[in-house]
């Protein structure tokens, strides 16, 4: 057999064996889904991240000192949420999960900046990332981050 017969043999085996391993492998079971997380629970506000933007372009970053306000929300499984603070300031809200599509509502007013924000949720984390004002263009980002409490 000539040595280019064998390299075009060994480059088939090679091929064949790469297919087999690919056929053999399976998705992830523990994909980051959130269809068995449930939401319904107490979350302690535990950061606080902004980004100005003025013409597109990050002109600011920053944290804001949340300790200090010691909020945090409580989600129940009838659609509303009640949030607190170190003030003794209290809000009642409604709100929609749909897939990690939150809507949070106050006095029918659309909060977090849109209608529904993407959030992040595992079973300790719950993030959420809305303009508190503007757009990218000009404009500030905020991400907070929870910590489950109960």
């Amino acid at each position: 057999m000539k040595i280019s017969n064998q390299i075009k043999l060994i480059k088939n085996i090679f091929l064949i064996f790469i297919l087999i391993g690919l056929t053999q492998c399976k998705k992830d079971s523990t994909s980051n889904t959130n269809t068995t997380i449930s939401i319904v629970g107490k979350w302690q506000l535990v950061s606080s991240i902004y980004k100005k933007y003025t013409k597109g372009v990050v002109t600011k970053t920053g944290t804001d000192d949340i300790k200090l306000v010691g909020y945090t929300i409580l989600f129940k499984n009838d659609g509303t949420a009640v949030s607190t603070d170190n003030s003794g300031a209290v809000e009642y809200y409604n709100y929609k999960l749909t897939g990690n599509l939150l809507q949070l509502t106050l006095n029918n007013t659309h909060l977090l900046g849109s209608s529904s924000i993407p959030i992040i949720l595992t079973s300790t984390k719950l993030e959420w990332t809305f303009f508190s004002q503007g757009n990218k263009d000009n404009g500030t980002e905020v991400t907070d981050s929870h910590n489950r409490i109960n």
